[in-house]
């Protein structure tokens, strides 16, 4: 029987390969230790596995959560102490639509953003691998498992009911979160801007276009639509993240003309695709020109800016960093020219104006949005920012 310790290594190197974690709880519920890269920020927000043992359904080894999410567990002894073993998540299929991922177990222990990268670091499972890993896993620790067959029969009746959830999930209402729209957008935009080429290609397949209402009901009418709002949007990103106006205005130009010359809304979608990539790996050669920040200032605004709707404080960016937090502090001060809550503070506020010129969200929905603790203090801090109030500006710029 393999000792906790070489177990330890042994997942390590397993998930590495093959991404599926596992964890380890001792009889009090306490998570001792886990390969799952997130695992920290899951025991901290106590999102699942890391819920209290009267949330966890204990019959059967396999447990689904929600309609593509699965787990393992079992328990075992190793070196005279006892455990609880879960192994997973893994996905029957993965998340696409806002729905899909409301639907996940942690959906609420974590910004969409962070949901978000969190599902694309999580595997889609094998059926018959993740029976023989758990049986494996059953075998070493414990040194007894269930016949082969009996798991294989309980994870086929799991795989049916995931079929069933997904007729259900396919024929029930479409009803779109804005906060969590809005934030999907963002990110999408962000890793653009940031010229992310490969968040870029890996998130494409998930989200198909860029959120826009409907305007026609000829389909390559509708996609051509799209794809212009979505050029706009990239654009304005573009602009935003440092591209020189004539060089983001000329390529914006360029694929909404060679757009309006297709017949079919496949067609479309291949150069919007190739619209969304150009822009990114032109962003992607501009920040390495740009690299004028030291590498800890980078990862402090990189950080700031794919977080700026939760709440970020000076002592998470110190550990982010590993520095302390006076030094931080100082080389922040001395290489951007402002303070670490000023930059936090100026990043939420030029969100908020985007909002308030392009969407009607009240103040409320803004203020919970990028974190601020009530309406009144947003409304105060964009006043000391800007010069004025959030209804005066959307009224002179809206």
């Amino acid at each position: 029987m393999l000792t906790f310790e070489k177990t330890k290594v042994l997942l390590d190197a397993y998930y590495e390969t093959n991404r599926t974690g596992v964890w380890f709880f001792n009889a009090d519920r306490e998570l001792l230790y886990s390969s799952f890269f997130y695992s920290a920020m899951f025991a901290q927000a106590e999102a699942f596995p890391c819920s209290k043992a009267s949330n966890i359904n204990r019959q059967g080894v396999f447990l689904q959560a929600g309609a593509h999410e699965l787990y393992s567990q079992f328990e075992c002894v190793s070196e005279n102490t006892p455990y609880t073993v879960f192994i997973g998540p893994v996905f029957f299929m993965r998340p696409q639509s806002l729905q899909d991922f409301e639907m996940l177990s942690f959906s609420r222990s974590f910004p969409h953003s962070v949901l978000q990268e969190i599902c694309n670091s999580i595997p889609i499972t094998n059926l018959m691998n993740h029976v023989a890993l758990t049986r494996f896993l059953m075998l070493a620790l414990s040194g007894t498992a269930p016949a082969r067959s009996e798991l294989e029969e309980e994870i086929h009746i799991l795989s049916a009911r995931a079929g069933q959830h997904e007729m259900v999930h396919d024929s029930a209402p479409q009803e779109e979160n804005c906060s969590n729209a809005y934030l999907a957008e963002k990110m999408f935009l962000t890793y653009v801007s940031h010229g992310d080429t490969e968040k870029v290609k890996s998130i494409l397949a998930g989200i198909k276009k860029i959120r826009t209402g409907r305007m026609s009901d000829d389909a390559v009418t509708q996609k051509l639509f799209d794809m212009v709002c979505s050029t706009t949007l990239v654009t304005r990103a573009a602009l935003q993240g440092g591209l020189e106006p004539e060089t983001a205005f000329s390529l914006s130009d360029f694929y909404i003309q060679k757009a309006s010359r297709m017949k079919h809304p496949s067609d479309l979608t291949i150069i919007s695709t190739q619209m969304l990539l150009d822009f990114t790996e032109r962003m992607s050669k501009l920040k390495k020109r740009q690299a004028v920040y030291s590498l800890p200032i980078q990862k402090c605004i990189n950080y700031i800016s794919l977080h700026f709707h939760e709440k970020i404080t000076v002592q998470q960016l110190s550990k982010y960093t590993h520095m302390s937090i006076s030094h931080l502090s100082r080389i922040f001060k001395s290489e951007t020219g402002i303070s670490i809550q000023g930059f936090i503070q100026n990043t939420r506020i030029n969100e908020a104006k985007e909002l308030l010129l392009n969407t009607d969200y009240p103040f409320s929905t803004i203020s919970n949005m990028l974190n601020f603790s009530s309406q009144s203090y947003f409304i105060s801090v964009f006043k000391s920012v800007t010069g004025t109030t959030p209804k005066e500006f959307r009224r002179r710029h809206g």
